[in-house]
């Protein structure tokens, strides 16, 4: 598994590879192969308690001229901490030579794991870059004037349909201890410059915003907090107690009138109001609901065996249907159905509410009912079977079929247009169907 550290200089990179990886590896007794400048195996010996001499076997220390060559210095089951990656393996198309791609795409079959560091995983060979497993971003805290502290995030890699990602895992922060100060170098020789460059501007601690206005809001906030807690405990106000007005009754005897004197009259308490009711909750209802809003239509009363069914029909101002129920949801929703004597209407029935369903009272569009067709005959006079031949004329020798009228079951006939004269002694149509008188056997509505 490939590991990449990625920060600026002095960010923390090398120090925890050195101190959280490098020394637990020497505890656990594993190889480790590095090119960190100026390891300390005596420092690292008395860190670890481990003899310097089991110390100087785990460790290998390799150079600038050995990591293009690196997989000479092969060593299984060890963990190698490579710092600078972008010096030695530069972001390039142009591919590694054959043994170190090799190295890089198999390191895994010898038990090598690779913690590769630099400034950013952009600056390095795709090889390497493609191989990554898990990110770990350095950022030193001087920007919040704690320049001996700095921040780590963990990412991992995610393979996705437009590349890969890496995906925040953790997070936490560091601090340099003096114990570890010499572990490593952290600066070439002759340098004298290591301190961090520090600038007021930069810390967000000097800001006007954390020396004025920060200090300010606190301030106001706090005596806000005071005040409200002032104002609940009562404010400074004393509370009076009001004055109770005594009624005294007096009477007056006689030697001679025992009668007593009228006693001053005690004014009769005030009746106390009622509390007025609370409003009625909501009905929520299901079918209640549905009665309120929309017109409940009978579309359909059967019997059979003994048992019998209903067909509900909840219709809006524009005939359109927004519920249809049974007679067996409506009772599973808590509802009663009463069946009317006649076959005509039922009763939906729950504690006292009652809803009334009735059938269509409202011809259908484009029907023509039967008493219609009488007045017209009535008032035409005309022969019914000079009707009926131009109707076989128009429509065929079958005719027209008839339908039940949605108000009582009689039947109902689509009239052509060019009908215009019925006599009153014209027979009925052959093909009109008319419902039988209600023996509890179906009646059923049109809507």
């Amino acid at each position: 598994m490939i590991n990449f550290f990625e920060g600026l200089p002095r960010a923390g990179k090398s120090y925890t590879a050195v101190v959280k990886w490098i020394l637990e590896a020497i505890i656990k007794g594993r190889h480790v192969v590095t090119n960190v400048d100026g390891f300390n195996m005596e420092m690292a010996a008395e860190l670890t308690g481990v003899d310097v001499e089991r110390v100087r076997e785990l460790v290998k220390c390799i150079g600038d001229e050995d990591m293009p060559r690196l997989y000479e210095h092969v060593v299984k089951d060890a963990l190698y901490v490579l710092d600078e990656a972008q010096d030695y393996w530069p972001s390039s198309f142009k591919p590694l030579d054959k043994p170190m791609t090799k190295f890089v795409t198999q390191h895994g079959h010898d038990g090598i794991d690779i913690i590769l560091m630099g400034q950013d995983l952009n600056d390095v060979h795709n090889i390497w870059k493609r191989r990554i497993d898990r990110k770990y971003v350095f950022q030193k805290k001087d920007v919040v004037g704690k320049p001996n502290e700095f921040k780590w995030t963990v990412y991992k890699k995610v393979k996705g349909q437009k590349g890969d990602r890496f995906e925040k895992v953790s997070d936490g922060s560091g601090e340099y201890e003096e114990k570890y100060f010499g572990l490593y170098k952290s600066h070439t020789d002759g340098t004298t410059n290591t301190d961090t460059l520090e600038d007021s501007a930069a810390n967000i601690f000097k800001t006007k915003a954390f020396r004025v206005w920060i200090p300010l809001f606190a301030l106001v906030a706090f005596g806000a907090i005071g005040y409200l807690v002032y104002l609940f405990k009562g404010g400074g106000l004393v509370g009076s107690k009001p004055e109770e007005k005594h009624v005294v009754t007096t009477s007056v005897t006689s030697s001679s009138t025992p009668p007593v004197a009228g006693a001053e009259k005690v004014p009769a308490a005030p009746a106390a109001k009622a509390a007025d009711p609370k409003p009625a909750p909501e009905d929520d209802d299901f079918i209640a609901g549905l009665a309120k809003k929309y017109r409940p239509r009978l579309e359909g009363w059967a019997r059979a065996r003994g048992q019998a069914d209903v067909l509900v029909a909840w219709y809006d101002d524009s005939s359109r249907v927004r519920e249809r129920l049974s007679a067996a949801t409506v009772e599973e929703l808590g509802w009663k159905v009463q069946e009317s004597q006649y076959g005509q209407h039922v009763i939906l029935a729950k504690g006292e509410r009652r809803i009334v369903v009735t059938m269509w009272p409202i011809d259908i569009y484009g029907k023509v009912p039967e008493k219609q067709v009488e007045g017209v005959r009535a008032m035409s006079g005309a022969d019914l079977r000079s009707a009926r031949d131009e109707r076989v004329q128009d429509f065929g020798p079958e005719g027209w079929p008839a339908q039940d009228d949605q108000v009582m079951g009689r039947g109902v006939v689509d009239l052509p247009p060019s009908i215009t004269n019925i006599p009153d002694d014209a027979a009925p149509p052959r093909h009109i169907r008319r419902s039988a008188a209600y023996d509890g056997t179906q009646h059923w509505s049109h809507g």
